[in-house]
This record gives structure tokens, C-alpha cells and sequence, in this order.
């Protein structure tokens, strides 16, 4: 840790651990092989993919891009229904409003299953795309590749962190 606070934390770092949530997760998913990469951008880079009354949360004059890829294994619909394993990556900004919240705005969460694309998409609006995504970790570090089948427009790529 270099000292440095973030100015959203107003005053310290978050608790180690999140509050209980006030009823059961309707899902419940463990991550396996997570990679997290992140670019620091100029803010004005960025501003114009937030929503209306984001801003980039920006600090010491920077915000980040990331890319995050895992593999969700054996999620629970209310902790006791499987509805099956499957690959993701995302690509994010971060963002802050005029009251201070900071939020999470995902440019792009792909993932390889469809029927959990569909649910999420239909259930909860997360604006999952239906890809086929690979992951591999081995002792030279986490690589993975993506390419977009369904909705949106084409999108390829591929990665690997050492």
C-alpha cells in the first residue's frame, strides 16, 4: 500500500468485509482463475461512454479501464439450484455521481453460456453478450480470448497477464 487514499473513501479504506445483505442472494457464484487489468486513461478519454450524471472517478488525474476475466464456477440460483459454470470477461469504467457514490459501468460483459446470458439478461438486465470465451492459467500466468456471437456488434480479442 504507497499511503495514497482514493477521495470516494472519504477517510480510509472500506470495511475487509461487505455488510450482511438484508435477505438471501438470489445468486450465488464463486470466481476461479480471476484476472484483473487495469489502465490508467485521461478522464476526458472516457467521460462520453458514462451515463448522464457520471463523471470518471479520477485519481491524482487519472481513471482506469479494466479488463476483468473468471470463471464463475458452480453458481446457485438462492443458493441451492445450479444453473452451471461458465467463462466471462468485462471490460469497465469507473465512475462517480454528484453525491459522491461510486459506481461500476461496464462497457462490455461477455460471457459463454447462453442460457445464463439469457437469464441475466431477462431477469436481472445485466446486458450479458453471448461469446465464446476461453481461459487458461498455467505457470507463465492467465491468457484468455473472447469473440462476440450474439447481440451487439463484432468484437475479438485476446489477452495474457503474467
Amino acid at each position: 500500500m504507497d499511503g495514497r487514499v482514493h477521495p470516494g473513501l472519504r477517510g480510509g479504506l472500506p470495511p475487509a468485509r461487505a455488510p450482511r445483505l438484508p435477505g438471501a442472494a438470489a445468486l450465488v457464484q464463486h470466481w476461479r482463475d480471476v484476472v484483473f487489468v487495469h489502465w490508467a486513461v485521461e478522464p476526458e478519454a472516457v467521460a462520453g461512454l458514462l451515463p448522464p450524471g457520471t463523471r470518471p472517478d479520477v485519481l491524482e488525474g487519472r481513471t482506469d479501464v479494466g479488463l476483468v476475466a473468471f470463471r464463475v464456477a458452480a453458481p446457485r440460483l438462492f443458493g441451492a439450484v445450479p444453473t452451471g459454470a461458465f467463462d466471462e470477461a468485462n471490460v469497465r469504467l469507473y465512475s462517480v455521481d454528484d453525491q459522491g457514490r461510486q459506481g461500476v459501468v461496464f462497457l462490455s460483459m461477455d460471457a459463454d453460456a447462453l442460457p445464463s446470458v439469457l437469464a441475466g439478461r431477462a431477469l436481472a438486465g445485466v446486458p450479458y453478450m453471448w461469446s465464446d470465451v476461453s481461459l487458461a492459467t498455467g505457470p507463465t500466468g492467465t491468457a484468455g480470448a473472447l469473440r462476440r456471437r450474439f447481440p451487439g456488434p463484432p468484437a475479438a480479442g485476446h489477452w495474457h497477464a503474467a
